[in-house]
């Protein structure tokens, strides 16, 4: 399954699905691609890269989307937010934060984001800009581990606050 990256309330029947293209050598030393990712790739035309469209058009698919029991924004939507994720698996969360703009809902939020190469890997960085302008981001906090000045983890952000954490 992939993370849809959107919000029904924002997109009604659409999806923004966030994947990245599978890319494996077998242990024959065989070039091989994910099956699913790259049949998607095919039939789009190419998939939307960190630093921009590459041959990108829509294509309408017939899914079968499986709600998530328990992976979901907390019922009051003033309650503190505390989101964790690394490359790809920042879908989520930013679905969860536009759904709360278009509820309205201004609890706090941080997102702490890890990825490798700021040029090449920060995914959705203008949405997430945009929603922190917005005050529905209260903090983003990016943790690049291929930096060549200061690489960092999210584990090494999450534990320069834990302090702000605990409390």
């Amino acid at each position: 399954p992939y993370s849809v990256a959107s919000s029904s309330l924002e997109r009604g029947q659409e999806a923004d699905l966030c994947l990245a293209l599978m890319t494996y050598e077998t242990a024959d030393q065989i070039q091989r691609m994910g099956v699913a990712s790259a049949w998607l790739e095919r039939i789009t035309g190419g998939l939307e890269r960190a630093d921009g469209p590459v041959g990108y058009r829509q294509e309408r698919l017939l899914v079968y989307p499986r709600p998530s029991n328990g992976f979901r924004l907390p019922s009051d939507l003033r309650r503190p937010l505390i989101m964790v994720g690394s490359g790809t698996g920042v879908a989520p969360f930013l679905g969860m934060l536009k759904h709360r703009r278009a509820m309205k809902a201004l609890g706090p939020c941080w997102l702490f984001y890890g990825f490798r190469s700021r040029e090449q890997d920060f995914l959705f960085e203008e949405d997430l800009l945009e929603l922190q302008q917005e005050g529905i981001l209260t903090e983003l906090v990016v943790a690049v581990s291929r930096d060549p000045i200061k690489p960092a983890y999210v584990q090494d952000c999450l534990a320069e606050r834990r302090d702000w954490l605990y409390r």
